[in-house]
């Protein structure tokens, strides 16, 4: 920690300040074991502050992880705004016509996911329009009722529970151990991880992963494939098998470290 500070130090580095919720964590815990922190900032040196001076940092609502997401603007006067990229709104699966548009999509373009995501997109976009209206001001308004319940909240548990918000910190035996003295994986587990792999096993970790966590470059969540599953026995997994076995090298994974995204398994 002594060098972080005297890394801020060094760099004249200061805070951006924010304006929302007071706490950027929080552990999503009932009152009795509600805990939460700022952990989310922003920082800036003087010669940065100086060619942007309007800088701001928002914090705003969260309505699904345990971190509040950031938003630094650069020019509050600013009018311009940059292009939206593809957002999946959860909103349409709830539509009883949004499935039969994912199918007739992927259909149409053969079932390769590499030519369907654009269509797709563009599509979905209309469909959204003619069929939710302006979501967007809708999930505005949502969003501005959510801060305000999370704000009330706040108050409420500085004011009854504040004895609440500290963390402790416990030393863990496994991180003490000696590296050298750890086991490494014997035959019978290193010959299983050679063996091709499954459909059922792709299902199995696409499933274990949650819905709403990191989207792709294409804007696409896990839930997406999750709740496509069905269709053809999972969108975007046909070659997936041939792909983790080393079917396309482009994209292979690296090293037994590397995870690949539902959308690396896309061919």
């Amino acid at each position: 920690m002594k060098s972080f500070t005297d890394m801020l130090d060094d760099c004249a580095f200061t805070d951006l300040g924010f304006s929302g919720p007071c706490f950027t964590w929080s552990n999503l815990r009932s009152s009795s074991e509600l805990n939460q922190e700022r952990l989310d900032g922003a920082l800036a040196n003087p010669s940065w502050r100086l060619k942007f001076p309007e800088a701001h940092v928002f914090r705003l609502p969260r309505p699904h992880s345990n971190h509040c997401p950031l938003v630094l603007t650069l020019n509050l006067k600013s009018a311009e705004r940059p292009a939206r990229p593809f957002h999946l709104e959860t909103v349409w699966f709830s539509h009883e016509g949004f499935m039969p548009l994912v199918f007739d999509v992927w259909k149409e373009a053969g079932n390769e996911h590499s030519q369907a995501v654009t269509p797709f997109q563009e599509k979905v976009r209309h469909w959204n329009k003619n069929t939710f209206g302006n979501i967007f001001l809708r999930k505005k308004n949502c969003l501005a009722r959510l801060a305000g319940i999370q704000r009330a909240l706040k108050t409420m548990v500085h004011n009854h529970f504040s004895s609440l918000f500290t963390t402790d910190f416990h030393s863990s035996d496994w991180a003490t151990q000696d590296i050298a003295r750890r086991r490494s994986i014997g035959n019978e587990h290193a010959s299983s991880l050679a063996e091709p792999v499954s459909r059922n096993e792709i299902k199995r970790v696409l499933f274990s992963i949650k819905p709403y966590k990191a989207p792709g470059p294409n804007g696409l969540h896990a839930c997406f494939y999750q709740r496509s599953w069905d269709i053809r026995g999972g969108i975007g997994t046909e070659n997936s098998p041939a792909f983790l076995q080393g079917g396309n090298s482009s994209r292979r994974p690296k090293s037994h470290a590397h995870c690949p995204h539902p959308e690396d398994w896309c061919t």
